[in-house]
């Protein structure tokens, strides 16, 4: 009898004890980023994560780095296991894609309410939109601007305070600053695109700058095959056929000290934050002689535009619980959060009011790109199969840089392709209830 009280006893300490360690375990949302330094993590885990729990006391949030190698075939894979995380990193052109493969959710719901939206860049806060729908919240932004040497301009007689506003005087510019010595090009008169990627990318950006568009807003038609896109795909050949001229050598691709940083490049106007940060790393005494300009624009066209990356958090169908996970992404992206991350990983915060913080005022290029680049991001098109269109009509047009087609074959060939996969594109998936 004694023997049984005592296994009895011991059986509901046990059962108290479970119960209690249940009754306090917290539950956790998973989160994968990529764009994540094992700096920028330990912040997060220590800092970010202690916020998020003190307002939810009941939830923790595990931050796992994902390697960007495989992240998209990574995701394929926890969808159809349905073993996605609850929140996840994606870049730019990625809300298509996931939108029509029933990956994420819209978050509509919790944003149309949502007051701090005006506080976001209009360019970023459109990255994650397709289709009418919101898909995501960006949490930082890689703009680009000019960025140009001054005392190289000095030396073919430019005026070192004025820097190209328009494209076309970008071009000639370039014509001034380049350097070629016997047939090996020395110094870059200014960035261009090359190759088929970069081809199309910057594609993107000179179109809009003609008033022009890839596709309607629907996505049921192909607007680059008029005037706008041959404008813009002759201004790209012209001025890559100027700095990169047939028989004469380019600077070789990889060099153990960026182009730019050694004044091999005298203006960049795809320049992002990396090549501030590379000049500080590497040649720092040269920042003096660093010229910041704007965005630019076409010739008798007003707006302004650059290439800008922006990356958003997106929830994903299988989340248990959104209405919290929505709440830890509003925490990441806050205004000092985002710019301490953005700090840690070299980026560009996407709140404006974070003009106002001290740490981006001291910053020798946060601030700087928020005021010239920020407002001036490119439309992004997401359509689902954007990767594989964006290859194959770039292909054409680097055969037009190269002498290989004109430009109107390349537009045509290009806008064919388009037009072929755009009525075979998948719908979005919108999961009952959003």
């Amino acid at each position: 009898m004694k023997r049984c009280l005592v296994l009895i006893g011991l059986l509901v300490t046990y059962i108290f004890v479970f119960e209690s360690l249940a009754f306090g375990a917290k539950t956790e949302l998973t989160l994968w980023m990529f764009s994540l330094t094992p700096e920028t993590q330990k912040w997060m885990q220590e800092e970010l994560v202690p916020q998020f729990e003190k307002k939810f006391p009941d939830y923790t949030v595990r931050v796992q780095y994902v390697p960007y190698e495989g992240y998209r075939e990574k995701i394929g894979t926890a969808l159809s296991a349905k073993t996605l995380p609850d929140i996840f990193e994606e870049g730019t052109q990625s809300a298509g894609w996931m939108a029509s493969s029933g990956t994420v959710i819209p978050v509509d719901k919790w944003t149309k309410t949502w007051p701090e939206v005006k506080d976001f860049y209009p360019a970023a806060w459109q990255q994650p939109q397709y289709q009418g729908r919101q898909w995501g919240i960006p949490f930082y932004m890689h703009p680009s601007t000019l960025l140009y040497w001054k005392d190289t301009f000095k030396e073919v007689g430019l005026d070192p305070n004025k820097p190209p506003y328009t494209q076309e005087a970008y071009l000639e510019y370039a014509k001034k600053l380049q350097k070629v010595e016997g047939n090996r090009t020395v110094r870059l008169g200014g960035w261009a695109p090359d190759g088929w990627r970069a081809l199309f990318q910057e594609f993107e950006v000179v179109i809009q700058r003609f008033k022009g568009k890839l596709v309607s807003e629907d996505y049921t038609k192909v607007l680059f095959d008029g005037e706008e896109g041959i404008k813009a795909l002759s201004y790209l050949v012209k001025l890559h056929q100027t700095v990169y001229p047939p028989g004469v050598a380019k600077l070789p691709e990889q060099a153990p000290i960026p182009w730019f940083s050694q004044k091999a490049i005298a203006m960049h106007f795809r320049a992002h934050t990396t090549e501030v940060k590379n000049v500080l790393r590497y040649n720092p005494e040269a920042f003096k002689d660093l010229g910041f300009g704007i965005p630019l624009r076409a010739e008798g066209y007003t707006r302004k535009v650059s290439i800008q990356w922006r990356n958003s958090l997106f929830i994903s169908v299988n989340c248990k619980n959104p209405d919290v996970a929505i709440e830890f992404i509003k925490l990441f992206v806050s205004p000092k959060n985002n710019v301490r991350y953005c700090d840690l990983q070299g980026y560009v915060p996407v709140r404006k009011s974070a003009l106002s913080l001290k740490s981006v005022q001291e910053s020798p290029y946060m601030g700087k790109f928020m005021t010239l680049a920020g407002p001036y991001g490119h439309d992004v098109v997401s359509p689902p199969s954007y990767f594989e269109l964006r290859q194959k009509a770039g292909i054409f047009f680097e055969e037009a840089t190269l002498g290989k087609r004109t430009v109107k074959s390349a537009i045509e060939e290009a806008a064919k392709v388009w037009k072929e996969q755009l009525p075979k594109e998948p719908k979005p998936v919108i999961p009952p209830g959003y």
